[in-house]
Order: C-alpha cells, then sequence, then structure tokens
C-alpha cells in the first residue's frame, strides 16, 4: 500500500533517511521534502501514471525500483519538478526532470530469439536509438552483446547465443544502465534441426526510421473531421490546413494548482520584429486590428484566423509565461504543461510540453508560411530571463 511509504515519509524530518521495508507496494508516492529514500528490495507500482513524484529540491533516490504494469517506457514513472540524486533505482517506464534521460527509451522489453542453432555460434542484430550512454549488462554464459557501451544516438548490437545444448531454453535478464537501470529479457530455444542464424534483424527503431523528418505532411485532402490527429513532438514541424484550416483556437492546459499562465502572441515582420505595441497580443491588448489573432480574457485561450494575417507579418510566436506574482516558479514545476490546436470543436493538434528547464517563459510555437502554406513549429525554448526578454528580442521596449 502506498500510505505504508507515504507515512514512511511523512515522519522523516527534512533532511533524514526514510528506509523502505522490502516488498512490493503500490503507488503513487510523493516526495515533498529534502530527503534520502533507500530501499530494501523494494518495488513501488502504479497500474497507470506516475510512480514516484519529487516536488522539492534536495531528494535522493536509493535502491528501488518504479514499475508501471500496465503502460509501456513512454509514461513517465518518475517525475522530478526538482533536481534529484539517483543510486541504483530501476525503472519500467519513462522518467521526466532528468535532462537527455527524458527523452524516449526505446530499447525493446522482450528480445526473442525463437528457435536456434544448438551447439554452434548464432548471431543477431537489433537497431536502437539512445537518449544516453548506456552499458548492457549481461551475465548468462553463451549470450553476449557488443558493443556492451552504447553511445546516445543510434547503435546497431549484435547478439550472440553460442554452444547452447540440444533443448535448452534461453531466459536471461540483461540490463540497461544509464543514470538508471532498466531490465530486458532475452528467450529463445535451441534446437538440432535449426540453420545458425547469421546477422538476423530482429528489431530496428532507428531515430531516421521512427522520424524520417522533422516536417509531418499531410497526404490527404479529406474533411479536417476526418485527418488523424497529431501529437507533436519538439522540433517537428506540421502543415496546418488539413488538420486545422485557416480557422483555430489554442489552448495551453496544466495540473497544477494555483499555477496560472498566460499567452502572449507576437507578430513578427521579415526581420524579426513586431509591429509595434499592436504586434503584440495578450491580456493588455486583447486583439490585433482586423481581428486576426484574439485573447480570450474568460479562458485565456487564443483564436487565430491565418487568412487575416497582414501579408506583412512572416510569423506568428505563441510564448506561455507564469504570472509574474508567482515569482521564482519555473516550467520544470508545471504538472503536465499542453498547448493544443482545435477546430470544428475538436483538439486537432497537441504539443506536450518536456524538456523546457525552469525557465518562466516558454517560447512554445512559431507559426511560419513555407510555399505559401502556414506550417506550425513545436518549439518548447525556455527564456530564462522571462517576458521581458522576449518582448525586448522582438523589438518592445519593456521598462521594469
Amino acid at each position: 500500500m502506498a500510505d505504508i511509504i507515504n507515512d514512511i515519509l511523512t515522519r522523516t524530518q527534512a533532511g533524514g533517511t526514510a528506509l523502505l521495508p522490502s516488498g512490493e507496494f503500490e503507488g503513487p508516492i510523493y516526495i515533498t521534502k529534502p530527503l534520502r529514500l533507500v530501499g530494501n528490495n523494494t518495488t513501488v507500482w502504479t497500474r497507470r501514471g506516475s510512480v514516484i513524484e519529487v516536488t522539492c529540491a534536495g531528494a535522493v533516490l536509493e535502491n528501488v525500483r518504479a514499475e508501471i504494469t500496465e503502460s509501456d517506457f513512454t509514461t513517465a514513472a518518475i517525475l522530478a519538478r526538482y533536481g534529484a540524486i539517483i543510486k541504483d533505482v530501476e525503472v519500467f517506464g519513462a522518467v521526466q526532470g532528468f535532462g537527455m534521460e527524458d527523452r524516449p527509451f526505446r530499447f525493446p522489453r522482450l528480445i526473442e530469439l525463437g528457435s536456434f542453432a544448438a551447439e554452434v555460434k548464432n548471431t543477431y542484430c537489433i537497431r536502437v536509438n539512445m537518449p544516453t550512454e548506456a552499458d548492457i549488462i549481461c551475465n548468462t554464459a553463451g549470450l553476449s552483446f557488443s558493443p556492451s557501451h552504447l553511445d546516445a544516438g543510434d547503435n546497431e548490437i549484435k547478439i550472440t547465443a553460442e554452444n547452447f545444448s540440444v533443448g535448452s531454453i534461453l531466459y536471461a535478464e540483461v540490463l540497461i544502465k544509464t543514470m538508471f537501470t532498466r531490465r530486458v529479457y532475452v528467450s529463445g530455444r535451441a534446437k538440432n534441426d535449426t540453420e545458425p542464424a547469421d546477422g538476423k534483424l530482429l528489431y530496428e527503431y532507428y531515430k531516421a526510421i521512427d522520424e524520417p523528418s522533422d516536417v509531418i505532411s499531410a497526404v490527404t485532402s479529406a474533411p479536417i473531421r476526418e485527418t488523424p490527429r497529431a501529437d507533436l513532438r519538439k522540433g517537428q514541424r506540421l502543415t496546418l490546413q488539413p488538420y486545422v484550416g485557416s480557422s483555430f483556437d489554442i489552448r495551453c492546459s496544466h495540473s497544477t494548482p494555483g499555477m496560472e499562465i498566460d499567452p502572449y502572441v507576437f507578430l513578427l515582420d521579415d526581420d524579426g520584429r513586431a509591429f509595434g505595441y499592436k504586434g503584440m497580443v495578450f491580456f493588455g491588448n486583447d486583439s490585433t486590428e482586423n481581428g486576426s489573432v484574439r485573447y480570450h480574457a474568460e479562458d485565456g485561450h487564443i483564436s487565430m484566423d491565418m487568412d487575416k494575417i497582414d501579408y506583412r507579418v512572416k510569423r506568428v510566436i505563441v510564448t506561455y509565461s507564469i504570472y509574474e506574482d508567482l515569482t521564482g516558479l519555473g516550467f520544470s514545476q508545471v504538472r503536465s504543461p499542453r498547448v493544443s490546436l482545435e477546430a470544428e470543436g475538436n483538439e486537432r493538434v497537441t504539443y506536450s510540453m518536456y524538456n523546457i528547464g525552469n525557465a518562466p517563459t516558454v517560447l512554445a510555437l512559431e507559426f511560419y508560411k513555407y510555399n505559401d502554406e502556414w506550417r506550425v513549429y513545436a518549439a518548447g525554448m525556455g527564456y530564462n530571463d522571462g517576458m521581458a526578454s522576449l518582448c525586448n528580442r522582438f523589438g518592445i521596449s519593456v521598462i521594469d
């Protein structure tokens, strides 16, 4: 039960050590003060959603396993809103708040060799894209991985299974170690009537295959409601027309209580300069002169009509900034920040803003014209100096 561990955390003083019992406990658990959480063959799990959430600075996680049982590597099992020190922590699921570790981890959970030739050498190949450097640890006799050290980016890995006797069943646990430890499994069966495998490709997940381009192109002119929804990742670009047409709403959502985030929209010329004060739409100037961009005070969303955008406007920048009275807060403390484009009453494009850092202001989306069509770019760039820095960058003077 999560109550057992959360009770231990509650009773542990700031700066102290929370010693966990051995066994499996259903989460989630929350670390709200600086302390060491030390497991003893301890597993904390949830079916879905984060297993461990760190909402303070100065936390240390040590010798514990966090596992999501009904999801996959893409859901964050450990979510740190502040930096945390990690020592011998195993995770099944993604992580958030740990820099490059936050990127997708797509090493296969299970590597199935199937039937392979007994008594001889069998070689296989997998191709993976790693978010960061990693070491492969395999202690099963007759099974090896080469190279055993992986670089960040694309890697081709040779797997060798050799000298297994007839009828042997292979079931091995292999550890992939970055800052965290992840466990994968290898299975197969040695047979005497099977040809030796020679470089057989078992799995391929190169970045070049998963993301063949940073531009998502629509291949259909179907009505908007029939075009599949697009989920953007940071750095991707999308042609707007098939998804939202020319008129749509932009909304920013999150799940952090008490957090107020305001939108600011800049309309820029060829030189990247705003058209004076009227080139910025926000709560203090709720519309362009022709209504092409509007701020709606009732709920803070933005509406845009690209057909009405002044021909001199080459880029439209949508930014979000934490309300200035919440001094010292940044986007690393905003839970699940997300921007969506809505058309015809439906959510058509989404962008979940991860890896922004603790900046109080983020340049979320950039709209620009390419070959006479409007596109959107998922920028996700944080600005530590806040909104004043962006205003000055775009030619709008701000006096503190």
